[in-house]
């Protein structure tokens, strides 16, 4: 019988139910059960009961439908099972006069320490849950007719006080009538995921070794500084600064040292400007100061004069006490566009650094048409090689001695199709930041050495002094200089490299090394414009050099200036002493030509004899006698 089959805990009489829709009191009834199936396992059943009246009208007999619910029941159990355990907040909640949860699950509690009747007294849960204005918004837009409601992120107080970030994802229920009667719907804690979309917000507009703004967020900064220029009076300045000898520190320090300066500098920096000011780092050893609301742009340069001040002072970097400098370029506003005026800035920085370095400089028009012609040339450069555009003069060194010519140096001109005849100190500069100064000097060498190897025929012993770039001194030198002595056939022993101190010191450790394996090939190294260099001693013992060749400067004050006269003493008795030779450059009159010759140096080089002539006139100028040379001093 069905009372057999039924599940012991559900053999309820369903008497009074049965004899209610008999008698007509209803005209149907249901109720769920479970029963036995024969094979012992349980089945869910939902039944419905209604009356078959017979032709009069009178209860004839009752139908039953027994309906298996089996599988949605196990499906309703599974979802409650996932819902009480789900970290995320599943609930459904009713609107009306008293608004509340008709289910919340235990992730209420957890996630925002309430249960659903403990919420404080004439408050709205919602209001708890998502605050005051995300639940009026959404209160809107169910009202509205939106059926759902796309995810919303939010921040509220957990009932302890601590706040945490939520996210929602809402659907509406409706009534018979279309009303929206409540919503259901789930909120999960997204505190973890927004700690780490903030973490990587910072980390793609900040510098990740100093903490600072990076490129990005300057120029949103400075975007946003300019635009309110438009509403507000004041200048705006941005003030762009290159540490000046930084590579020396990572060169002989290390970069773990570097970059804790570079975090130092960062943090003086900051330190220096003012609160409302932004510092940035750019990259590399370039940090940018956008200042606002400044009086007038002398007070941009004022300011950058406090921060080289405050950079004089030393670092102190795990026990290393280090002296750093900058150069600074300042640009003010009026500009179009952040990337114009730290383009500005830039230019006005590079100036700065070749004018001498820790000082700053501000961008002027002259200057913004210098860099423009730079741009031009830098453009003009790149097919100057093709086109065949340089040329190759040669000044003559002779011995203060006997008077004859020992060396020719070689310097390049170009001749510009337009600009006509340029001299190097108008675009060598341009080349070494287009990065063609290496190509340029491997063309140089093979042309000095070669038109050396045809004068050697008449002057053997004739050699030939290359100036050789910062840039240059990579291993890629020594495989240009090979393949120039073996095309043109000039012993290496007559090639002469002139490099700064500057050049080497830029890069001490990679620089020396390249000029020690150059001398090992026979070349010899002439250190040019000694004595303006910034570690002339320190380092003067560590470069295989053979020859000092006295800046310019100095023997040209040379005559009546005792200081000078020190000078260039001290630097012969230092070459002698180290059993190099010394050079004079720069000599044009008669008195300075004898002032050095009495002072024991070896040889000169200036306009006094020959300014730098074309090739075609070398082999007339090296059949003259010394004779010739020495009655013009």
């Amino acid at each position: 019988s069905f009372s057999e089959i039924t599940h012991p805990e559900d053999r309820i009489p369903n008497g009074e139910t049965l004899r209610r829709v008999a008698t007509g009191l209803d005209r149907w009834a249901e109720f769920d059960k479970r029963y036995i199936h024969r094979d012992g396992h349980v089945v869910y059943a939902h039944i419905t009961i209604s009356v078959v009246p017979d032709p009069h009208g009178a209860p004839a007999y009752l139908a039953v439908v027994v309906q298996d619910v089996t599988n949605a029941v196990i499906t309703a159990n599974t979802l409650h099972l996932l819902a009480n355990n789900a970290q995320d907040l599943i609930f459904r909640y009713h609107f009306g006069v008293e608004p509340g949860f008709d289910y919340a699950s235990p992730a209420l509690e957890s996630l925002y320490g309430y249960v659903p009747d403990n919420f404080p007294a004439g408050v709205d849960p919602m209001h708890c849950l998502l605050g005051d204005t995300q639940a009026e918004a959404m209160y809107a837009a169910l009202g509205s007719g939106h059926a759902s409601i796309a995810p919303l992120s939010f921040e509220v107080a957990h009932k302890d006080g601590r706040k945490i970030w939520s996210e929602a994802r809402v659907i509406a229920i409706v009534d018979a009538t279309g009303e929206t009667i409540g919503m259901e719907g789930i909120v999960r804690d997204i505190s973890q995921r927004k700690a780490i979309e903030d973490q990587l917000a910072h980390q793609a507009l900040h510098d990740p070794l100093t903490g600072l703004p990076n490129r990005a967020l300057l120029i949103d900064r400075i975007a946003q500084a300019l635009a309110r220029l438009e509403r507000e009076t004041g200048v705006t300045a941005v003030l762009f600064l290159d540490l000046d000898g930084f590579k020396l520190v990572n060169d002989s320090l290390g970069h773990a040292i570097g970059d804790k300066l570079l975090q130092s500098v960062g943090e003086r920096l900051r330190g220096a400007a003012r609160s409302a000011d932004s510092v940035a780092r750019l990259g590399g050893d370039e940090f940018v100061v956008l200042c606002e609301n400044l009086v007038d742009p002398a007070e941009a340069m004022t300011l950058a004069e406090r921060l080289l001040q405050d950079l004089a002072v030393p670092f102190d970097i795990a026990g290393h006490q280090l002296f750093i400098s900058a150069s600074i370029g300042v640009a003010t506003t009026p500009a179009g566009d952040p990337d114009t005026i730290i383009r500005d800035a830039d230019a006005a920085m590079y100036h700065a650094k070749k004018s001498g370095r820790n000082r700053c400089a501000a961008f002027t028009h002259s200057l913004h048409e210098q860099t423009s012609r730079n741009l031009r040339l830098a453009s003009d450069l790149h097919r100057a090689l093709e086109r065949n555009e340089f040329r190759v003069q040669y000044q003559p060194l002779l011995s203060l001695a006997s008077g004859e010519v020992t060396a020719l140096e070689a310097l390049i001109r170009w001749q510009h199709p337009a600009e006509g005849l340029l001299f190097p100190d108008e675009f060598i500069a341009v080349a070494e930041d287009a990065g063609l100064i290496v190509s340029i000097g491997a063309w140089v060498l093979i042309e000095a050495c070669t038109q050396t190897a045809r004068w050697t025929q008449h002057c053997p012993e004739l050699s030939i002094n290359v100036n050789v770039s910062a840039y240059q001194l990579t291993d890629e030198l020594i495989g240009q200089v090979t393949t120039a002595l073996s095309e043109s056939g000039l012993p290496a022993k007559q090639l002469v490299l002139e490099v700064t101190e500057s050049a080497v010191m830029s890069n001490a450790r990679a620089g020396i090394s390249v000029l020690q394996r150059l001398r090992g090939l026979g070349v010899h190294i002439s250190v040019d414009d000694f004595g303006t260099g910034y570690s002339s001693l320190a380092y003067l013992h560590d470069l295989p050099v053979d020859e000092l060749k006295i800046d310019r400067a100095f023997v040209q004050c040379l005559v009546g200036t005792e200081a000078d006269t020190a000078i260039v003493t001290s630097i012969i008795e230092l070459a002698h002493t180290m059993g190099l030779r010394a050079v004079a450059e720069g000599v044009e009159t008669l008195a300075q030509a004898s002032a050095v010759r009495s002072l024991g140096c070896d040889s000169g080089q200036g306009f006094l004899w020959s300014r730098p002539v074309g090739p075609e006139s070398v082999p007339a100028l090296l059949r003259l006698r010394p004779h010739a040379f020495m009655t013009q001093t």
